[in-house]
Formats: structure tokens, sequence, C-alpha cells
């Protein structure tokens, strides 16, 4: 009997070997496949607003992997556009022209590293003027208005009125020769 049961105290000893070989066997194959994954890149925030004047968005990464970005509309630039491997942090430049439309526009910016890519959305709102009803009212204001205008204006003002009658200096017609007395 003690053959028996140093048999069976074998064989669990072995089971449990087995199966804590089999466990080790897993956990390495799944670490090394841990250390095997590409380096991601991901970036912090992938939605931007900006005002309708336009402007420039700073986006800043560590690029761990090569990248390359490319962007979907005119009215948007990027510089740089493209990098190396990195462990020190870049700073992308997206640069948005004005908006002279009265509708929101987007743009959609899609940087692609070696193994993923991200997708950064722009948002620009609409432009709308400032309405100005009345943009010069008066380019000659009189500095000194006649705070009381006559009601009963003269129509044809005469510019050279005739003399007092009365003061002996009257104009009155004389026809040359008339002055002579006839005797």
């Amino acid at each position: 009997m003690g053959l028996i049961f140093a048999k069976r105290k074998i064989r669990n000893i072995m089971h449990k070997w087995k199966f804590c070989a089999a466990c080790a066997l897993i956990l390495m194959a799944v670490s090394c496949d841990m250390l095997n994954q590409p380096k991601k890149v991901i970036l912090d925030q992938t939605e931007y607003n900006i005002g309708s004047e336009g402007g420039t968005i700073d986006v800043s990464f560590v690029p761990l992997v090569g990248w390359e970005a490319s962007w979907s509309e005119d009215f948007v630039s990027i510089s740089p556009t493209s990098g190396e491997a990195s462990e020190q942090s870049i700073t992308m430049t997206i640069t948005v022209e004005k908006n002279t439309t009265p509708l929101e526009r987007r743009a959609k910016i899609i940087v692609k590293f070696e193994n993923n890519e991200q997708t950064l959305t722009i948002t620009q709102e609409a432009y709308f003027p400032d309405p100005d009803p009345d943009p010069d009212p008066d380019p000659d204001p009189d500095p000194n208005p006649n705070p009381d205008p006559d009601p009963n204006p003269d129509p044809d003002p005469d510019p050279n009125p005739d003399p007092d009658p009365d003061d002996g200096s009257s104009t009155e017609d004389v026809i040359p020769g008339d002055d002579i007395e006839s005797k």
C-alpha cells in the first residue's frame, strides 16, 4: 500500500507541475507578445473649434514612430507634415484661413503613424458681418447749425434793394439830354 500511495502522490505532483508549467508558458507567451506590441501614438485632443477670423492651432505629441499628416480642405495648412520617430515632443501647427462665408466649415486632418492613425476635426465658425445701417451719416456736418430757421423765408430776396427815394439820392432813370431846360 505504501507504494500505491507514493505513486498517487507523485502523479498529483506531476499534474500540478504540468499545470504550473503550462501556465508559465502561457504567461511567457502573453508577455512576449506585449513586448512586441507596436508603440501607439495617441493624440490628447482630436476636436478643435476656431472662430471665423481663422488662426493657428498647435498640436503637440511625442512621435514614438514615424508619422505623416494629410488634410481634406484648402482653407487648412499644416507644418511640419511628417516626421521621424522620436522621444522628444514635437508641435504640428495647423493654420486655418479666415472664413468669409455665412456657413460653418469643417476639415479633417489624418495623422498616420507606422501602426495606427488619428483623425483630427477642425470646425470653423461661419462669418456674419456686423450690420451697419448708416456707415457715414453726414460726411461734413455744419459746425454752427441754425437752431431756429425762419419759418417764412422770402422766396426771391433782391440782393440790391433801391435806396430810399426821399433822401434826395434818387436813381430814377435819366435819359441823356433831359437835363437841358427848354426855353
